[in-house]
Formats: structure tokens, C-alpha cells, sequence
């Protein structure tokens, strides 16, 4: 007969002549060893099957990887903002397009260098300083930051950087900047010469408005500002910061503009960062807000510097949700590749992965370790009864039923088929005997629909002369012996062994 580890009878090898005859012992074994051959060249055509099916599907999952990279890639170097990306030892490891060509570098000259590689070393160590806190505490910052170029000029920054932590646990500093180079040449502008300031900051893609420090009226707005709140400029004259500052109670307006006065008479200036501004007709809008001191021959002037923030902030929000669905696909994909896709334990090459380190991890520390293989009795003849859907529902339940019988340490994989193994860290004969048996109960004792599912169990234990590859086959053994008595019942390997011996004597 050929037989399958399985334990089905699957076809008959026979032998023919031309006049009678009858086999004696010796080619009545040879015909038994050549029956082991072609079950085993079956067994080995149909994993070779399974292993195509699984390259595939890898090969599947790599071009998914690939395309997302190159729409994330190409997403960046559209972006009208600098990014880049830095590991933890101040290292770029990212740099778009848009990097690339403001610095004029190429890759090669980018990519594994430092600031300190790029840039002076008072600008480096600067950059150094403030990147290694946002790394340290976690907290995202908006910065202005002056780096030079090549060719000698000077270019100012608005940055956000936030740190970011992939699925290994690498730290990286994730930074994204927008030139603000021409606002800040426009606010020296502005300070020389009130007609100079006309004619720059009507032509500004920010909003620009300037008010009078005393009576806090407004002066003067470009026409961005106008169009951004939705007014003309006489209606806006008549405003006051009150009428347009949104979400901000009384009490922590008059905090802010006591702050503002302090900061300018210090320092001339003051970043307010964002903040948010009610249009003309009630609709809110969130603003970058700068404010300079202008002394104005004795009537000093705020002139505010308002850039409208919608773009950046859905450009933020697109790139953040991008990467959450990244980080859920990537999740997905490793979930997948561990986990058999019916009963939800693990499969098969995870099972090998982890009776691997299992087995090197007791070997190494001399601590015990044992297999349990565990076959569903008559589960063809109960597919071909109740339909596959009631088959797979029964693997369902066994593998549920198994994990919850087992303990934390324990791993329960599916072996393929009908047919499930544990790994039992810690554990020799008589443990793994007695929670071997605690699972043939537990399994018996479900209350089935149909009829009652009971299973084959073996069991192997580590032994000092015992492969990895020896362990499967002894607990497989095992497994056989309890089908051939009867089923529904535990069988250790070392009297699989015993009882193997027997029937070939």
C-alpha cells in the first residue's frame, strides 16, 4: 500500500510477471521500500507546490513594498516643502528632491553625511543640539533655523521636526522646512521705508498688516491679508485684534498681547506661532503669526507677518495618515506572514522558526523541551459527511480549543492539514505527557454540534542525541502509534520508537 504520514492508504504499488509467481521475504521488503519512495516523491512534489505558492505570494508582497516606496518617494520630491531624515547618530538617511537642488548636492554628497559634513561647525552645532532634544524628549518643534549655501547666501527656515520610531525601535529625526528667506529680507524692508513696504508686501504670498502699538487699531494690510479674511480695506481699518482673533477667551487675549509687548520691547520681535483668525464671514483659518517692532519716529508699529496655514496643515495630515496606513500595512504583512490565515495560531514556517530558536535556546542552557503533534481522527470522513465550511469550523474550534489549554509559554502552530503541533519550552516526559493528555480532554470534552472530534496525540522529548529534525520525527512516530491503537488517544516517542521496532521484527 502507499501510505502518506498522514496515515491515508492513497494507492497500491504492485509488481507483474508474465507466468505466476509468489515474493519471497526479501522482495516483499523491497517491495515495501519501494512504496516508502514513491509516497515520499509525492510528499515532496506536493511541498514543493506549497513552497511556489509561498514564494509567490512573497514575491506579491514584495512589489506592494516597492510601489508604495516609489509612490512615497515621488510624493516627497513633489512636495513644495524640504524634507529630510536623520538616524540617530545625526546621519541623513533621507533628502528629497527639493533638498537636493536648493543645497546643490546630489545623493552621493548627501546621503550617510552630518551637518557638521554640510554646513560650518557653529551651524551644525546648533542643529546638532536642538535635534538631539526633539530626539530625547519626543516633542515635536517648529523652528527657525539659518543655514548657508554653497554659493555664500543665507537661507532661513521654518522647520518642523519631530522624532520617529520605526518598527525595529530606531530612533530618526523627521524634518520638514519651508523657505523663509524672502519674508525675512521683506520685514528689513519694511522697517527702512513705509513706501518700499507698499510696494513688497502687496506682492507677498503671506498677509501682511501693520498696527498702531497704542490705540491697537489697524494700519495698513496687503492685499493677501484682505483676501485671506474675506475684506476690503476700509471695512478692516476698523477693526481691532479682538474682532478677528478666534478661539481665544477674553482673559487669554489680553495674556497674549501683554506677551507680545513684552517680547518686542525685548527683542523687537515675536513668533506666535500658529493661531487661529475669524474671516468676514465667520469661517475660521489657521495662521502662522510673526510680529516685528517697527519704531516709526517715535510711533512704533507692529507690522504682523500672517501666513495662512491650510495647505500645510492637510499636506501634514495626508502625510501623517499615509504613514499610519503604512505602519497598518506593514503590521498586516508580518501578521500574514506568521499567521495561518483559518485557525489564526501559527503557521507553519513560524512554527519551524520558533521550534529552531526553542530547540538552540535548550541546547545551549541544557533545559528540557518537548513536541506535541496532534492529528483530527476521521476528519476526511467528516468533511466528506458535513461539508468543508463544517471542517474548517471544527480546525477553528481545535485551535482555539488549544490555546486556551496550553500555557503562556507554550506555542501552538498549525503543521498543515488537520494536523497541529505545540512546543513546550521547559517541559520533559511527564509534563508534556500530562498536558498532552489535558489537550486530548479538552478537545474531547468541547460540546460539538455534529458529532464529537477527538485527536490523535504524540509526543517527543529533547533528548542529548536529538536534532531538531528528530524531535518532529519521533513526535510524528508518536503520532502514528496513537492512530494505529485505536486513536483518541497519547503516545510518547521514545515507545513510538519501541513499537516501530516490534513490527519490524
Amino acid at each position: 500500500p502507499l501510505t502518506t504520514p498522514e496515515g491515508y492508504n492513497v494507492g497500491t504499488l504492485c509488481v507483474m510477471d508474465r507466468v505466476p509467481r509468489e515474493l519471497n521475504a526479501t522482495q516483499q521488503q523491497a517491495m515495501r521500500v519501494l512504496a516508502r519512495q514513491v509516497v515520499a516523491q509525492l510528499v515532496v512534489r506536493r511541498r514543493n507546490a506549497e513552497l511556489k505558492a509561498s514564494l509567490d505570494a512573497h514575491t506579491r508582497i514584495e512589489a506592494e513594498l516597492r510601489a508604495n516606496e516609489v509612490r512615497f518617494r515621488a510624493f516627497m520630491n513633489l512636495s513644495p516643502a524640504l524634507a529630510f531624515m536623520k538616524d540617530e547618530d545625526g546621519r541623513i538617511v533621507y533628502a528629497n528632491q527639493l533638498m537636493l537642488d536648493q543645497f546643490g548636492l546630489t545623493e552621493e554628497q548627501c546621503l550617510g553625511r552630518t551637518d557638521f559634513d554640510l554646513w560650518s561647525e557653529d551651524v551644525a552645532r546648533k542643529l546638532r543640539v536642538t535635534d538631539r532634544e526633539i530626539l530625547d524628549t519626543g516633542r515635536t518643534q517648529i523652528l527657525y533655523e539659518t543655514v548657508p549655501t554653497p554659493d555664500g547666501e543665507t537661507y532661513h527656515w521654518q522647520s518642523f521636526k519631530f522624532r520617529f520610531c520605526d518598527s525595529d525601535g530606531k530612533r530618526f529625526l523627521v524634518g520638514m522646512a519651508v523657505d523663509r528667506t524672502a519674508e525675512k529680507k521683506a520685514e528689513e524692508a519694511l522697517r527702512r521705508s513705509e513706501e518700499r513696504f507698499r510696494g513688497i508686501v502687496d506682492r507677498l504670498s503671506e498677509g501682511i498688516m501693520v498696527v498702531d502699538a497704542a490705540t491697537q487699531r489697524f494700519v495698513e494690510a496687503n492685499a493677501t491679508l484682505l483676501s485671506m479674511l474675506g475684506y476690503i480695506a476700509c471695512e478692516f481699518q476698523q477693526l481691532t485684534p479682538p474682532d478677528i482673533v478666534a478661539r481665544e477667551s477674553p482673559e487669554n487675549l489680553a495674556q497674549i498681547i501683554e506677551h507680545i509687548y513684552d517680547e518686542l520691547a525685548k527683542h523687537g520681535r515675536c513668533d506666535l506661532g500658529r493661531r487661529y483668525f475669524r474671516r468676514k464671514d465667520g469661517t475660521v483659518v489657521v495662521v502662522d503669526v510673526r510680529i516685528s517692532l517697527v519704531p516709526n519716529g517715535g510711533t512704533p508699529l507692529h507690522a504682523l507677518i500672517i501666513r495662512d496655514l491650510t495647505t500645510e496643515i492637510e499636506a501634514e495630515n495626508r502625510l501623517m495618515a499615509y504613514q499610519t496606513q503604512l505602519e497598518k500595512i506593514n503590521a498586516g504583512l508580518r501578521h500574514s506572514a506568521t499567521t495561518d490565515g483559518l485557525t489564526g495560531v501559527r503557521n507553519r514556517a513560524a512554527f519551524n522558526d520558533k521550534l529552531g530558536e526553542e530547540y538552540e535556546r535548550c541546547v545551549r542552557h541544557g533545559r528540557p523541551l518537548s513536541l506535541v503533534m496532534l492529528d483530527v481522527d476521521h476528519f476526511k470522513l467528516f468533511n466528506d459527511s458535513y461539508g468543508h465550511p463544517a471542517g474548517d469550523h471544527v480546525l477553528k474550534i481545535v485551535a482555539t480549543t488549544l490555546s486556551e489549554t496550553v500555557r503562556v509559554l507554550d506555542t501552538v502552530a498549525r503543521y498543515g492539514g488537520e494536523e497541529f503541533a505545540v512546543i513546550l519550552p521547559e517541559t520533559d516526559y511527564a509534563g508534556a505527557m500530562v498536558l498532552a493528555e489535558r489537550c486530548r480532554r479538552a478537545i474531547a470534552g468541547v460540546a460539538w454540534d455534529r458529532r464529537i472530534v477527538t485527536v490523535s496525540v504524540g509526543v517527543a522529548t529533547l533528548t542529548d542525541r536529538t536534532t531538531v529534525a528528530d524531535l518532529v520525527r519521533e513526535a510524528d512516530e508518536a503520532l502514528y502509534c496513537s492512530k494505529k491503537a485505536g486513536r483518541n488517544r497519547v503516545n510518547h516517542g521514545s515507545n513510538a520508537i519501541s513499537f516501530a521496532a516490534t513490527m519490524r521484527m
